[in-house]
């Protein structure tokens, strides 16, 4: 897929940033690793927050890692006068996570003039599968 960025090429410092100054992504204290034109890497720690009551890492937090890393890897390649928002937010998980930390590994699948369709996987410490999810965007 061709993806050409709007004004400037994606500065990682910039865009973590922003990404660190939304509220809900510093209560989940979610890390930018890399973003790039290929996708972006976000991890998060495991904390106990973020636990159900079976000790395992809540499905809502996974959902919130999947749907801002997907967020994320396409946001630079929409124009800035532009709203972006999650139409659609669909996740499978394969297996249960619980101590360490979980990186998301996103990528774009579409990008046109009005909607934008990216996936995430979220694999654990080991780099075993934890999830994959796809989100369906709105630009307006």
């Amino acid at each position: 897929m061709e993806k050409k960025l709007h004004k400037q090429t994606v500065k990682l410092q910039i865009w973590k940033k922003k990404i660190e100054t939304i509220p809900f992504v510093r209560l989940l204290n979610l890390k930018l690793i890399s973003l790039d034109e290929d996708g972006l890497v976000m991890r998060v720690k495991v904390v106990p927050k973020l636990l159900n009551f079976m000790g395992g890492v809540h499905g809502g937090g996974i959902s919130s890692l999947i749907d801002t890393a997907v967020y994320f890897a396409i946001r630079p390649f929409v124009p800035g006068e532009k709203v972006l928002s999650t139409t659609e937010l669909k996740i499978n998980f394969f297996r249960a996570a619980g101590k360490g930390s979980l990186e998301a590994r996103s990528r774009i699948l579409h990008l046109g003039k009005r909607t934008a369709v990216g996936e995430a996987e979220v694999v654990d410490e080991k780099g075993r599968l934890v999830a994959k999810g796809t989100a369906g965007h709105l630009i307006a």
